[in-house]
């Protein structure tokens, strides 16, 4: 590496700083890039940003599986982050473009070893979101003996969209998923240059939040990633939902074809060379405003044979998986920030309505969900029921299938509240009836990146998140050091078995071990999943609680 004295003004939400950096230049199998590097000493941190891990997917390349990125010739620089992929701009992305296909990476700024290597896949529902986002600033865990890596995936109709024309022209005659062949092609991407920025290819966990978590699922899932990396963990994107099919009709859902050929249709391009000739933000904005009338529940994901072979609950079931070691887990309060999504039903206005509203979701089952969800705290149990049905029910249940290999399942809840947990959201409904965010969907990214004072800067300087920070990220960087979340003068993190159903608490302490988490919901789901799998009820994270049991023939078809 050669280093070149700088000065580099940074930018962030606490105000501008000047700070003394160095670029610097690192040789790589595609050529030479040029980075920075902040800090002193042991504390130096190389940061390189927009690093192409794949060919562009433009023009024809549209919605086909990722290419390897081309060598380039001299210094590239790496100073930026590369645009954001397509998507509705609900949040400041910055640029947006369909080459969006990056990483960026922090690492010591010695590469004199070879480090654990951490490779996060944002959230966003697979529909939006960025690997350059402030809060997933890599530096602090990077400081803590990580190479961290934040990768761009294709999203939306971009990432998940299958069409007939597509898979007859592909060479396994399957379309969709491309979000995930991105994702596939990052982690090979890290396998084969990573060494070079300090990292140990032999030692790369995958993990990621919401969607992300998802994306981490669908990994383990995949024949494909299979050996791309060696430990795995799911923050609050745990549920097993079915899958639609790539051909077939399923639940009657129609197939994932149909979606692709409907939709085209809809917006006057039938054909795949029409569809390819749509500039992308218009294509972006169509699958917005026309999407949801064709496609129904909120997967895109296919089973399509090739990148998954079958639905990942079987999968997973039957032992398939890839088999490491797993962190899962969810926030105490996932609801509240996801009412706005159409997460939460209206909560009904009495307890009579409450029980008849249960029955008539649940039947036979009505007794079993109003004795863990009661009438005597409506709103309470609406809410609670949310964050059991979309994300407990699917960490437990994912922690007890890793017995059926030969890892172990670390499971947690984060209950710590954030600054923002006094924070109300309405509730979308007559009234709007208003909720304390408490610990809400995706509150512990903050704590496990050290980044709480880009979102929070009034009360950084308080102890009790600074240590909370300390202590969960603490936790993550020792199981992707060792594959066991085990850190001195720390409690012990047991591992989850069905018989001891252990799982850590992350409230106001060090962590706190526990037994039996929610006593009672996950059994309550495990009824209704069962019953929704039996009677080919096709139910999404959106339709659980009391929205969430949809009779079959309900949906168009």
């Amino acid at each position: 590496m050669i280093f070149h004295k700088v000065f580099i003004l940074l930018i962030a939400i606490m105000g501008s700083i000047l700070v003394i950096a160095d670029e610097v230049i690192l040789e790589t199998s595609q050529g030479k890039l040029l980075g920075i590097t902040a800090g002193k000493d042991n504390n130096k941190i190389s940061i390189y940003k927009g690093i192409p891990y794949a060919v562009p997917p433009i023009g024809n390349r549209r919605w086909k599986p990722p290419e390897p990125a081309l060598s380039w010739q001299g210094i590239r620089h790496a100073t930026s982050f590369g645009p954001a992929c397509m998507q509705k701009s609900i949040h400041d992305m910055g640029t947006l473009s369909e080459d969006c296909l990056s990483l960026n990476i922090w690492t010591g700024g010695k590469i004199d070893k070879k480090r654990p290597v951490m490779v996060w896949i944002h959230g966003g529902g697979q529909k939006v979101g960025a690997g350059s986002l402030a809060r997933f600033d890599g530096t602090a865990l990077a400081k803590k003996g990580v190479v961290l890596v934040t990768i761009n995936y294709r999203l939306n109709v971009f990432g998940y969209f299958a069409h007939p024309e597509l898979s007859a022209e592909s060479p396994n005659g399957v379309s969709g998923n491309y979000g995930l062949r991105d994702q596939i092609q990052a982690l090979k991407w890290v396998r084969e240059n990573i060494a070079a920025f300090g990292g140990d290819p032999n030692n790369i966990t995958i993990f990621g939040v919401s969607g992300g978590a998802d994306g981490v699922k669908q990994l383990l899932a995949s024949p494909l990633a299979h050996g791309l990396f060696h430990r795995a963990i799911a923050q609050s994107g745990t549920s097993f939902t079915p899958i639609r099919l790539l051909k077939k009709s399923y639940m009657g859902e129609p197939s994932a074809e149909t979606i692709g050929h409907r939709f085209g249709e809809k917006i006057n391009a039938p054909s795949l060379a029409e569809l390819r000739d749509i500039p992308a933000r218009k294509i972006t904005e169509q699958w917005w405003s026309q999407g949801d009338s064709v496609v129904g529940p909120d997967t895109l994901l296919v089973v399509d044979g090739w990148s998954l072979p079958d639905q990942i609950y079987s999968i997973f079931d039957q032992g398939k998986q890839s088999d490491v070691p797993v962190i899962i887990g969810f926030t105490a309060d996932e609801a509240t920030g996801l009412s706005r999504y159409g997460f939460v039903p209206p909560v009904p206005m009495d307890a009579a309505h409450y029980r008849a509203e249960v029955r008539g979701r649940y039947g036979e089952l009505a007794n079993d969900y109003i004795s863990v969800y009661p009438a005597d705290n409506i709103e309470d149990s609406v809410f609670n029921s949310v964050r059991d049905g979309a994300f407990g029910w699917g960490a437990q249940t994912w922690a007890k299938m890793t017995q059926n290999v030969s890892s172990k399942a670390y499971l947690y809840l984060f209950d710590h509240e954030p600054p923002w947990a006094t924070g109300k959201t309405i509730l979308f409904q007559p009234g709007n009836q208003q909720r304390r965010l408490g610990a809400s969907h995706g509150a512990e990214v903050l704590y496990v990146f050290n980044t709480l004072q880009m979102d929070a800067e009034t009360v950084y300087s308080q102890n009790i998140h600074n240590h909370m920070m300390d202590v969960i990220s603490d936790y993550w960087v020792a199981f992707a050091t060792n594959g066991i979340p085990d850190v001195k003068g720390l409690p012990v993190w047991k591992s989850y078995t069905d018989k001891s159903r252990n799982y850590m608490s992350f409230n106001d302490g060090n962590g706190l071990p526990s037994s039996n988490l929610y006593p009672g919901a996950s059994e309550v789901y495990n009824k209704i999943n069962a019953k929704r799998w039996e009677a080919g009820i096709f139910w999404s994270n959106k339709q659980n609680s009391l929205n969430g049991f949809i009779k079959k023939g309900e949906r168009k078809q």
